[in-house]
This record gives structure tokens, C-alpha cells and sequence, in this order.
């Protein structure tokens, strides 16, 4: 029975079989396009022409693959020896014979009942049929049939008994008995051998299926058997057909909902950025109105030292136009009588010193361009801070977390695991820490235990080598990142073979790479590489491929992290402070001390699960640690202070700190509550 089918439906096992197109492409070669020649099927159940997978064969050396099903199945075998597809020449007598089948049931009555022999030539009126001999006979012929002793065993039916099987299977073969004899013989196929699977003529029972090993029975017999195997077979691969086609369903639901989401993001991406526009252009001129101002009051404080500057100029240029006019004119008089008081004057010249601003005006601190809106962001970021409690804005003492020194790694030298001066650290997903071991000029691999695992550039191709590795960081993937001295940012994959470089410049930019200095690297929750670069002072924002996907202004930033919100935390120690800004470079708090009075020297920094921030703080010749902050900049603890010169700070999946210090890795771990501290 024929099922309605929709476009896209995946192929179903219900396809009408009696259709007319369905009987056509049975009875039609897919390679030559033409009716079948001696049909072979392959064990996929597709057929072909036994010449035109000759032809393949001979084409791929010997090979034939299936292009219907493309299921991978090769064939080697001789196309003789493949199994005959008796079903074609079926669906060709159906096909041809359905315009017979519209004649009415009282011609087709006459029709069975003035069949003629068809065993000899005199015309007679048969009376039966030879189901074995596929023969219609008349009397005279029966008599002959019977007298034949190999004969005697074949079935025999009158032709009221043909009759009533025509009813049951109007195409039953009664003309067509060419395809029904045995290829070798040339005899009537009657037999079947169920040991071998085989159909066969008398004389293939005796000659081929003779003895205890075979059991040979009528086709009619074995078919009934077949019938009912075959009929189960289907019905139980009709189960697994379902499966695919409910998984078909599932994944066309899963198709049509992430069009559903796509379009959703679509439409709210536009709305939004439609919604912002305004904002933005009228940002865009308060920042640039921001710029200009700070651009002249920088300016004017840069005239008034000029003014200064050419003022004592003037002063000196006076002393030395008559200092060397008495030289050069002058006598014993004149250089006598105006000696005093030229001595006294560039004696007094001699003690000017030129004074340059403290602050270098050449730069324009991104605070002061954004400062209504970092105000504005820091007020929604601290959720009216004015009006919190004593108890909300202090850390309590009972959940401070107190840390401990878990384990020192490597010590001075360049043998591996040995370091010196360690720069940036970052530790994988998997546990491996990586390090920046600046002064070997080299970045090492070192497993959860501290052993060394390998070097990057582990395959020493000329792209890959690093020189005076600044910073490291992992993707999530398992690859690592660096950066050096030279303009490039480098990956390499988890055995630590250079995978691939790129520069942070755009399509339309050249930089020079004395222009560049690449300070520091990070990797987002987004697995997007994000590169400081301190001398064009600018974060790049780069997908794992290298790709630049945005260039973010920033005042030096020497140190780089992201935490769970997308914020972005910069160090920059030219301005002593860490600032924490949106991933659109809007600025919403800033950190420039620690404990109570502490003024902050920040170096390395890093963000954890919670949002909480963690600070190297490096005073040249006075106080080194690491400091940890809650995700509002609120001072919280120190993680240790025992350093000698650290640089760089990383969280393991464990929560350890883990902090690059000159010339070893250290590893801190928070005590377990009720320990005793020191």
C-alpha cells in the first residue's frame, strides 16, 4: 500500500511497489541506463548489468564499489559469480503486462480454459499442466509424460486447478518459461537444496545435490518455508527502520529549532545594536570631546614647560653672546673689568636645571575619557554600595581564606625543569603547567607532578622558535600559546609541535616589528586568544585560527585575564593600578592598593571560578606577594609573601595559586578550614 511522502522524508521501506515508475527503475541499469542484461545483484541488493560491472571492474583494478549506496562494500569477485537477479525479468512481464490485465475477468476465464499443448505441435486442447516441466499437455501428451520414468515424480494439475492459482497470482509465470530454465542444462528449475541455498534442475540434484549432505525439495515447498523467513526478517528490520527514521526526525526538529534560534538571535543582535546606536554616537562624541580637552590641557601644561625651558635659554644665550664677545673683541681692560660679574652670572646659570612634568603627558589615560560611565559602572557594580551594611562591605574574618605553600618547582639552571627567570605560567585543563623560561629562551611542559614533559617548538621548525618567551596560555583544546620579542603570537598542540603563527596587525595595517611589543596573552571562556601589546597600547581579541576578530585601546597592558563574566582585567604597572573593563573597553573599577594601606605594584594577574581576582604585587627593593580581591575589587587576603622576585600568577583546576618566581614555579593551596595558621 503506497504512503503519502513529504519532501525531505527520508526513504521508507513503504515505497509503492506496484508503481509503475518503481517497476521501471527496477528493470533499469544505473550505469548504462538501459534494460538489464543478465542482472547480477551485489550484496547490497543493488543490480547491474553483469558487462557494465565487467567494465568497472576492469576500469578500478579488478574492484567494484556500489554507486547507489556508496556503502563501502568492495567487490572483487568475477561478476559471473554473483548472484542472478531473477525478480528483473518478474517486474518486466508485470510491467509489460499490465495492458493485458485490463481485459475483463470473462476473457480472462476463457483464456486459462482454451490454453493449448504446449508439449507437442498438433494445436490440441490442454488438459493439464506440468508445474515441474512449466508445460501445458493434452491427453496424448500426459500419457507420454507419465510413461517417463525421470518424469514421473513431477507434479501434474488439471487446468481447473491452474485455474484457481492464476486467481491467487494473476502474474504467474505461465509463458515466460526461458528464465525459469537452468542455465547449464537448460532444464526446468523444480528443485531448491536447502544445505546449499541453491536452486537447481534433475539433473542438478543428480550431478551436483546427490547424498546425505544435501536435502533438495520442491521450490513451492522451500518458498513457503523462505516466505515465511523472509517476511519475519522484514518485519524486524522494519523496527530498525523506524529507529532511523525517528532519529531522521529528531535531527530535522533539532535542524528547524536552530533556524528557530538562529533567526531569534538574529533579530534580537539588530534590535540591540539598533537600540545602542544613539548611545554609541553620542558616546562617541562625549569621548572624543573627552580627548580633545585632555589633549590640551596636556598641551598647555607641555607650552607653559617651554615657556620655562626657552626662557632659561635666553638667560644662557645672553651670558654667552657677551662672555665670548669680550673673548673674541675684548682686551686685558675689558676682560678684566667685565670679569666678575660674567663669572658670578654663569656661576649662578650653572645651577639651572631643566624640569620635565612628572607625569608623561604623551599618554591619555583611558579613565579619563570613560570617567562618567566608569563612574556609572562602578555605582551598578557595587549595587549601592553607600547603603550596604559595615558586615557586607568587610571580608569576614571567618571565611577569609588562609593559603599555604604546597610544593617549589625547579630550581636555577638549563637542564630540563630548571629555569631562569621565569616569566609567564599558565597550567591546562588536563594539569600540565607551561612556563616562559625567558632567560633559556625556551618554554617548558611539566606535568601534575612537576617533571618536565617537553619544550615548545618540540619540533624544531624555524617558524616555531621563540625567543625571550614573554607569556604563555592554554587553550581549550589543549594547545598552548606564546608570545616573545618578535611580532608574533605562536601555537603549538599538546605534544608541543608548532602549529601556527600570526601577528596581531589587521589586513589593511603593516607593522613593524619595532613597533610591536607583545607583553602578554590570554585565552576567554570563549576560547578566544586575547594579546596585550604594550608599544601600540592595544588588547587584539583573535579565534583559535588567528583570525582577528577586534582591536581593543588600552593603556599598557603588561598582564592580561578575563574572568566568568566576559570582564577583562588589565595590569599596568606604568599606572600602578589594575583596571577591570568590559570586553568593550569600558572601564568599571579600578585597583590600586592592598590591605589597608598598601600602595599596589601590580605584575601578573588571574581570575577564578568565583570572580575573584588574584595580584602580584613586585615593590623594587620593598614588599613582593600575591593579593586576592572579590569581583567588586575588595581587598580580601594574601596568598603568600615568601618571593624573591615574582612575575606571573595562574589558577590550577584544583584553585591552587600557582606563581612563576625568578627561577622556580611556587604553589600555594588554601588551608582546610580549623587548621592552624602561622
Amino acid at each position: 500500500m503506497a504512503t503519502d511522502q513529504h519532501d525531505g522524508d527520508p526513504a521508507s521501506p513503504e515505497t509503492d511497489i506496484h508503481s509503475v515508475q518503481f517497476m521501471e527503475e527496477f528493470t533499469t541499469c544505473p550505469i548504462c541506463e538501459r534494460e538489464y542484461e543478465d542482472p547480477r545483484m551485489l550484496p547490497c541488493l543493488h543490480t547491474y548489468c553483469r558487462n557494465c560491472i565487467g567494465k568497472k571492474q576492469k576500469q578500478n583494478g579488478g574492484s567494484f564499489t556500489c554507486d547507489l549506496c556508496k556503502d563501502g562494500a568492495i567487490v572483487k569477485v568475477s561478476a559471473v559469480n554473483l548472484a542472478i537477479n531473477t525478480m528483473v525479468a518478474k517486474m518486466k512481464s508485470m510491467l509489460t503486462g499490465d495492458q493485458a490485465e485490463s481485459s475483463t475477468e470473462s476473457e480472462s476465464d476463457a483464456s486459462l480454459t482454451e490454453k493449448t499443448c504446449t508439449s507437442c505441435e498438433k494445436g490440441n486442447v490442454a488438459t493439464c499442466r506440468c508445474q515441474d516441466c512449466r508445460e501445458f499437455m493434452c491427453k496424448a501428451c500426459k500419457r507420454a509424460h507419465n510413461n517417463v520414468k525421470i518424469l514421473r515424480d513431477h507434479t501434474v494439475v488439471s487446468m481447473e486447478q491452474w485455474q484457481k492459482m492464476k486467481e491467487k497470482d494473476p502474474h504467474l509465470d505461465d509463458t515466460n518459461t526461458v528464465n525459469k530454465l537452468c542455465l547449464e542444462h537448460k532444464e526446468p528449475i523444480s528443485l531448491f537444496c536447502e544445505i546449499c541455498s541453491q536452486l537447481a534442475c534433475s539433473d542438478c540434484v543428480v550431478l551436483y545435490h546427490k547424498g546425505e549432505k544435501h536435502r533438495c525439495v520442491t521450490i513451492e515447498e522451500a518458498a513457503a518455508a523462505r516466505k515465511q523467513e523472509l517476511e519475519a526478517a522484514i518485519r524486524k528490520t522494519q523496527q530498525t527502520a523506524a529507529k532511523f527514521r525517528g532519529a531522521w526526525e529528531i535531527l530535522e526538529k533539532t535542524r528547524n529549532e536552530l533556524k528557530g534560534s538562529g533567526e531569534q538571535l538574529r533579530t534580537e543582535i539588530k534590535e540591540a545594536i539598533k537600540s545602542e546606536k544613539d548611545d554609541l554616537e553620542d558616546r562617541e562624541q562625549r569621548y572624543i570631546g573627552n580627548v580633545d580637552a585632555v589633549v590640551k590641557k596636556n598641551d598647555d601644561k607641555i607650552e607653559e614647560n617651554i615657556d620655562k625651558i626657552e626662557m632659561a635659554l635666553e638667560k644662557l644665550a645672553t651670558a654667552f653672546e657677551l662672555g665670548e664677545s669680550v673673548l673674541d673683541f675684548g682686551d686685558e681692560y675689558h676682560l678684566l673689568s667685565l670679569d666678575l660679574a660674567l663669572r658670578s652670572r654663569l656661576a649662578d646659570l650653572q645651577k639651572l636645571q631643566p624640569r620635565l612634568p612628572s607625569e608623561d603627558l604623551s599618554i591619555i589615560d583611558i579613565s579619563e575619557i570613560t570617567g562618567d560611565d566608569a563612574a556609572d559602572a562602578t555605582d551598578e557594580t557595587d549595587g549601592g554600595k553607600s547603603e550596604s551594611t559595615e558586615s557586607e562591605q568587610d571580608v569576614s574574618e571567618d571565611t577569609t581564606p588562609v593559603w599555604e605553600l604546597a610544593s617549589t618547582i625547579g630550581a636555577q639552571g638549563s637542564k630540563e625543569g630548571e629555569f631562569d627567570w621565569c616569566r609567564g605560567v599558565s597550567v591546562s585543563l588536563d594539569g600540565h603547567t607551561i612556563v616562559a623560561d625567558w632567560g633559556n629562551d625556551r618554554v617548558q611542559v611539566l606535568d601534575k607532578d612537576g617533571k618536565f614533559v617537553c619544550l615548545l617548538n618540540s619540533d624544531k621548525k624555524p617558524a616555531g622558535k621563540l625567543s625571550m618567551p614573554q607569556d604563555v596560555a592554554c587553550l581549550a583544546d589543549g594547545r598552548f600559546v606564546a608570545v616573545d620579542k618578535s611580532k608574533f603570537v605562536r601555537i603549538y598542540d599538546p605534544q608541543g609541535r608548532f602549529y601556527l603563527r600570526f601577528d596581531t596587525s589587521s589586513k589593511d595595517e603593516e607593522i613593524k616589528m619595532l613597533d610591536v611589543e607583545l607583553a602578554c596573552v590570554t585565552v576567554d571562556r570563549r576560547n578566544r586568544i586575547l594579546v596585550g601589546d604594550c608599544k601600540r597600547n592595544v588588547i587584539t581579541f583573535h579565534y583559535a585560527d588567528g583570525t582577528l576578530l577586534k582591536t581593543l585601546p588600552v593603556v599598557g597592558p603588561s598582564h592580561l585575564a578575563t574572568d566568568l563574566r566576559d570582564r577583562i582585567v588589565v595590569s599596568c604597572p606604568r599606572k600602578q593600578k589594575i583596571r577591570i573593563m568590559t570586553k568593550e573597553g569600558k572601564l568599571l573599577l579600578a585597583i590600586d592598593s592592598y590591605g589597608e594601606t598598601g600602595k599596589l605594584k601590580p605584575s601578573g594577574v588571574c581570575c577564578d571560578a568565583e570572580n575573584n581576582i588574584y595580584v602580584v604585587h613586585k615593590e623594587r627593593g620593598g614588599e613582593k606577594g600575591v593579593h586576592m580581591y572579590n569581583d567588586r575589587g575588595q581587598y580580601v587576603a594574601s596568598v603568600g609573601s615568601s618571593f624573591r622576585e615574582p612575575f606571573d600568577v595562574c589558577l590550577s583546576a584544583e584553585g591552587h595559586v600557582v606563581v612563576s618566581d625568578e627561577d622556580a614555579i611556587k604553589v600555594f593551596r588554601k588551608k582546610p578550614k580549623g587548621s592552624p595558621s602561622e
